[in-house]
């Protein structure tokens, strides 16, 4: 940034921002879903479902986007294989959904059968689609499944929506390079930026801004990453390559511009990982916040052994009490 907006500047700008935000620019609360929690689906001819099968309409159940799905079963001769997709990838880089279904399959005179499935699905792992473990005869006439999840889906932040078209209308210099966005959608998810581009300093009337003490190209990921560009290195460098100090980059740019929804896709890559050190998941979760991540982590410790080797570990002063009080609980149920 200019040298015009020290760090005082910069955090009264801040909090002009939140008290805006709450003054007049709140959103209104998340609100559950008015939609029946059940999805049914008439089957005039089982025996005309072919192996691409047929889809429901979208139904929005508890803040999370379903679909049924039915087709011919391969491995099941004569019956049709049902399952159900959860469309909440389109919308959110981080979520995740525990809860159960229930499967009323009726046949002719009004013969029905009820069987009851636990599900997880979550964006991290590839299980946006759950497979009811059960063989439904082609004389089925309709289906209903009733969700039932564990907390509402409008808790997770939503992806930022950017016209590509929409026009560029300031330019980021950093270092060398020149970086051309619009005020608006960056401001949209970044306090920081909100402050910058609206919060009254000259900066806010200058065509270019001069951004510092970042590297260029990484600055460039970080908007890739933002607008939701699918070859952003931070998936090619964590996920393939498996670098925590490559996604911990990231994570520290984003708390630097508050840029929360790249900690959320950083998140979500971050619990794709098979990590070799357990305590370095946890220091990270905690670090940054990452409470799925911190889940995650807290779970990897199955034994006193597993705790003491954190006590002893490089890791163990940089997390929180508050987390190691989580784990110690934890830790007394392992001789019981």
């Amino acid at each position: 940034l200019s040298q015009s907006i020290s760090s005082q500047s910069v955090d009264l700008c801040r909090l002009r921002y939140f008290i805006d935000r709450r003054g007049r620019m709140s959103n209104p609360p998340a609100k559950r879903s008015r939609d029946s929690p059940t999805i049914k689906m008439r089957i005039p001819d089982g025996t005309k479902i072919d192996s691409i099968g047929t889809f429901s309409p979208v139904h929005r159940i508890n803040g999370f986007p379903w679909r049924l799905h039915v087709c011919s079963s391969h491995s099941k001769g004569s019956h049709l294989d049902v399952s159900l997709y959860c469309d909440k990838s389109t919308e959110s880089y981080l979520w995740e959904c525990q809860g159960e279904a229930i499967l009323t399959s009726t046949f002719a005179k009004s013969i029905t059968v009820i069987e009851r499935f636990k599900c997880t699905l979550d964006s991290w792992s590839g299980h946006n689609i759950f497979y009811f473990n059960a063989a439904i005869d082609m004389t089925c006439k309709q289906l209903e499944v009733e969700i039932m999840t564990d907390g509402d889906g409008e808790r997770f932040r939503v992806k930022p929506t950017v016209d590509p078209q929409c026009a560029r209308d300031v330019t980021l210099v950093v270092g060398k390079r020149r970086y051309f966005v619009n005020k608006k959608s960056l401001a949209a998810h970044s306090a920081f930026f909100n402050a910058l581009f609206f919060g009254g300093y000259k900066e806010s009337k200058q065509s270019e801004i001069e951004i510092k003490d970042v590297d260029p190209k990484d600055f460039g990921d970080l908007l890739d990453i933002f607008h939701g560009f699918e070859h952003a290195p931070l998936m090619d460098k964590v996920i393939l390559f498996a670098k925590v100090e490559v996604g911990e980059t990231f994570l520290q740019l984003a708390e630097r511009f508050d840029l929360k929804i790249v900690s959320d896709r950083a998140e979500s890559f971050l619990l794709r990982k098979w990590w070799r050190s357990k305590h370095e998941c946890l220091r990270l979760a905690d670090q940054y916040k990452l409470e799925l991540l911190k889940k995650k982590a807290i779970s990897m410790y199955q034994k006193n052994e597993d705790v003491e080797e954190l006590w002893n570990s490089t890791d163990y002063e940089k997390i929180s009490r508050q987390t190691l009080q989580v784990l110690w609980k934890k830790s007394l149920k392992f001789d019981s």
